[in-house]
This record gives structure tokens, C-alpha cells and sequence, in this order.
């Protein structure tokens, strides 16, 4: 139960600075949250999306859910991007459905059309 306590508490941590990072701010980093931030900024190098909006509180009245997307931005075509970033060690399969999640309820709450959904695996 602590690992898991200490794996969340770290992954909240990474988060935070992502944002924070994304926001257009400064950042101090150690050596562990380093090397998430590196593949963070390789991710955002190569992939061609400019992130705008962090922490971003969706909601789906139709499906009862609602929940906050990491990120949204626009890929180089102007379409509107959900990005999720993950610190743990895998991929799951529910992270797709999370993201697609997230892509439903912004587009039912905010009537926009969500052309992509991606996770950055830090």
C-alpha cells in the first residue's frame, strides 16, 4: 500500500510540473522528476501538437462521468487534440478508454469535435 501511496504522490508531482511546464513557466526538477520532464520535452519536439490548456475539468451529462484531461492543444492541421500523460511503468488498455472518455465528454460539454486523443508515455 506506501509504494502505491509513493508511486500516485510521485505521479501527481510530474503532473504538476507538466503543467506548469506547459503553462510557459519555469521549472525546478532533481534528478527523478528529470528524466519524465526530458521525455516530456522530446514528446512535445516531435509530435507536432501545441498544447494551450492544462488540467482541463470535462463532464458528460448524457454518460455520468466526468473527469480532468491533462492537456488540450492543436496538431499542425488546427485540429483539436486530448492528451493524457502516464508515468507508470505500462500501457493499459484502459487508457484508451479513458481517453476516449475525456474526447466524448469535451466534445458534449463544450461542443467542439475532437479530431485526435493521444497519451504521452513519459
Amino acid at each position: 500500500m506506501i509504494e502505491l501511496q509513493k508511486r500516485a504522490q510521485e505521479g501527481a508531482e510530474i503532473h504538476s510540473l507538466l503543467s506548469e511546464l506547459i503553462r510557459g513557466k519555469e521549472v525546478k526538477t532533481n534528478a527523478r522528476t528529470e528524466s519524465f520532464l526530458s521525455g516530456y520535452r522530446l514528446w512535445s519536439k516531435t509530435n507536432g501538437i501545441e498544447l494551450y490548456f492544462t488540467d482541463v475539468f470535462v463532464f458528460s451529462n448524457h454518460y455520468k462521468y466526468s473527469g480532468f484531461i491533462d492537456a488540450v492543444g492543436m496538431d499542425k492541421a488546427g485540429n483539436l487534440v486530448v492528451v493524457d500523460f502516464k508515468s507508470g511503468k505500462g500501457v493499459y488498455n484502459s487508457y484508451a478508454l479513458q481517453l476516449a472518455a475525456y474526447c466524448k465528454a469535451l466534445e458534449e460539454c463544450c461542443h467542439a469535435t475532437v479530431e485526435a486523443c493521444g497519451g504521452g508515455d513519459l
